[in-house]
């Protein structure tokens, strides 16, 4: 804990680049100051998060979304060092990484239903996580159990009363005590 306070201080600063001249070389050079930080999993140490550091990370999961191995989310971060906390955290933040990951979904989603389609992957399996990745899926499964619980309190509706069952010869009357 005594490494996160003077990152919280440094997150107090807003991000901006400053100008530092040299009046003797009379050159001016760039300083980005970062606003946000995040514990690398892998190190242990908290490590600067920059607007470049953010597109090199989009851009990593753009990519890693193409590949044919690329079936969760979490295995894209995890395997960076990066806690899902901060991940989604820069996904609200960063415009980039909201349209990568959107994309990432999306991909996984299609190579997820395909390989359920041509039995290359368990479909239970398939069929319960689905929702997560893709919208469509999700909403046609919301449709689904409202549905059922429709089914479910209609059935539920149903009385029947039957007051005196009729004579027959086949049922003996029921002898008085």
């Amino acid at each position: 804990m005594a490494q996160t306070r003077p990152a919280q201080a440094r997150l107090a600063q807003t991000r901006k680049t400053i100008n530092h001249s040299n009046k003797k070389d009379k050159h001016t050079k760039k300083v980005t100051v970062w606003d946000e930080e995040y514990f690398d999993l892998f190190t242990f140490k908290v490590k600067p998060v920059s607007d470049a550091f953010l597109e090199k990370v989009a851009e990593g999961l753009w990519k890693w979304a193409d590949l044919e191995s690329s079936f969760r989310i979490s295995d894209f971060h995890l395997d960076r060092g990066i806690s899902k906390k901060d991940f989604y955290r820069w996904i609200g933040r960063d415009k980039k990484m909201k349209f990568a990951h959107e994309y990432a979904m999306a991909r996984i989603a299609s190579r997820r239903e395909k390989g359920a389609l041509f039995n290359e992957l368990n479909v239970t399996m398939v069929t319960k996580t689905l929702g997560h990745y893709c919208e469509v899926y999700s909403q046609e499964e919301q449709k689904r159990s409202d549905q059922r619980q429709k089914e479910n309190l209609d059935a539920q509706k149903t009385i029947v009363v039957i007051d005196k069952a009729p004579n027959c010869d086949k049922v003996p009357v029921k002898k008085k005590d």
